[in-house]
């Protein structure tokens, strides 16, 4: 996919969010929004993003106006659904209470079985004791 025209604002600055920023550089213009401003800028530095940047968390209602996709790497709410329009995407990497992070965490499980036991993972036993366990939003 490209992301060329894409526009992303990351909410939260740890390794998740470094996961999806990576995957969406060079291209996209990525903004990353964090309480702590430093590690905000640190990922962008390692990331050598220099479309975007580091966001203050007190600029995250202006910067998510901005967005075409917005992506929550914490484990908060965030962000408030009256700040979203109808033509943006949310992804919500929290694991147990979203459909987009409860996939992450089945195929994360995944990579990381066959990585350990050199076989192929049962994502079907996976996805239904996934589906067991997680909690209802």
């Amino acid at each position: 996919m490209t992301w060329i025209r894409w526009r992303p604002a990351i909410i939260g600055a740890g390794g998740a969010a470094r996961a999806v920023a990576a995957a969406m550089q060079p291209a996209a213009e990525v903004w990353v929004i964090a309480r702590n401003l430093g590690q905000a800028h640190r990922l962008c530095r390692d990331l050598e993003i220099l479309r975007g940047g580091a966001v203050d968390v007190d600029q995250m209602e202006q910067t998510v106006a901005r967005a075409h996709l917005v992506v929550n790497a914490t484990p908060a709410d965030l962000p408030p659904p009256a700040w979203l329009r109808g033509d943006q995407c949310l992804f919500d990497l929290r694991s147990r209470r979203s459909p987009e992070g409860r996939a992450m965490l089945l195929y994360q499980g995944a990579a990381s079985f066959e990585i350990w036991t050199g076989r192929k993972a049962p994502l079907d036993v996976m996805r239904a004791a996934l589906g067991a366990a997680s909690v209802p939003a």
